[in-house]
């Protein structure tokens, strides 16, 4: 059945893209989390959603132009009275990387390249990736193609905004294993579904997880409501076993 990705961890129930965020999805039946890695001014990967800090964090400006100990100095959220700092991807492997998980990793170059970003999470990865099943994504189709000339199996999946023809152009490129495209192109889907899998995001609402779960040409979908997608996927195979 469909596959559900929680979104920056369980963004709708905790601080996103924090360890807090992703510990609370550890042992929920779900397919997998999805993240974002972007690079600091002396070459650290981390996780956050945003080109800068604003806001999630009480700090301002980009990541780009800061070291990763000045950016561990800002309060990236907090859960249960636990202040939350901005995560490397390397403690996020370390947390997850036994999980039996599907991570899927945006690689944030859509607005700032990150010169030798995707060299630095393929060898990252080679060390800390464990039992984790591995697939990228990325809005910068450039990112897409480097990754596959350094990794020619990767999995790699084109993220879309609105620029259909133009995903679809990419996909073909790099040998795409899927689309991710936003839930307001579902009526599109005739455009592709035959040739790739389909993942949407990112959908919150009760209506449109069950429009996903009844639908078999959707592969899954990212939520911020990660318990919330397994508790109506458990209801809707309860309901198929009595019919």
């Amino acid at each position: 059945m469909t596959e559900i990705f929680a979104h920056r961890g369980a963004k709708g129930t905790h601080p996103e893209n924090t360890l807090a965020a992703f510990k609370a999805c550890l042992g929920l039946p779900i397919t997998g989390i999805e993240l974002d890695v972007h690079l600091t001014k002396d070459g650290q990967l981390v996780v956050m959603h945003d080109d800068t800090i604003d806001r999630t964090t009480n700090g301002t400006g980009a990541i780009k132009d800061y070291r990763l100990a000045d950016l561990r100095q800002f309060n990236a959220g907090v859960y249960e009275g636990e202040l939350q700092v901005i995560p490397t991807f390397e403690e996020v492997l370390d947390l997850l990387n036994t999980s039996g998980m599907t991570l899927n990793i945006e690689l944030k170059t859509d607005v700032n390249r990150y010169r030798g970003i995707e060299r630095k999470v393929l060898r990252l990865l080679q060390h800390k990736q464990g039992n984790l099943t591995v697939i990228f994504c990325s809005f910068n189709f450039k990112t897409l193609r480097r990754l596959r000339r350094k990794d020619k199996r990767a999995n790699l999946n084109v993220l879309i905004k609105r620029n259909l023809k133009s995903g679809l152009k990419w996909a073909k490129k790099v040998k795409a294993d899927a689309l991710h495209p936003p839930y307001y192109l579902r009526q599109k889907a005739a455009n592709w579904e035959s040739r790739y899998k389909t993942r949407y995001w990112t959908i919150n609402k009760a209506e449109e997880m069950r429009s996903c779960f009844a639908n078999p040409q959707v592969t899954g979908f990212m939520t911020d409501y990660p318990l919330l997608a397994a508790e109506i996927k458990a209801e809707m195979e309860r309901a198929k076993t009595h019919e």
